[in-house]
C-alpha cells in the first residue's frame, strides 16, 4: 500500500489470484478468485480508489513452478507452493 501511495496516478490495478493444480478446476478458479478479492479488500481498507481495482482468479494458469513426477504427495504440495500466488500489476505514473 505504501508503494502504492507513491504513484502520482494509478490507472489501474490488477490483482490476479493463481492456484497450483492440485484439485478441481472450478474449485480453484473460485480459490484464486477468493485469493485477488482478499487483496482487493485489503486494498478498500486502506484507502486505495475502488475505480481503478480489477480483482481476478486465474486458477492454475501461468504456474511459475513444475515439479518433478513421482513426488509424494507432502512434497508436491511444498513444491507447488509458488504457484498459489497473488500478483499485483499497477498501471500508472510514478
Amino acid at each position: 500500500v505504501a508503494e502504492l501511495h507513491k504513484f502520482k496516478e494509478i490507472r489501474t490495478i490488477r490483482i490476479l489470484g493463481y492456484t497450483d493444480y492440485l484439485g478441481r478446476e472450478v474449485y480453484n478458479l473460485t480459490l484464486s478468485q477468493k485469493r485477488a478479492e482478499t487483496i482487493k479488500q485489503y486494498f478498500l481498507n486502506n484507502q486505495i480508489n475502488a475505480q481503478v481495482l480489477i480483482a481476478q482468479g486465474l486458477g492454475e494458469q501461468d504456474p511459475v513452478k513444475h515439479c518433478a513426477d513421482g513426488l509424494s504427495k507432502n512434497l508436491l504440495v511444498k513444491c507447488l507452493e509458488p504457484n498459489r500466488r497473488v500478483v499485483i500489476d499497477v498501471d500508472g505514473i510514478i
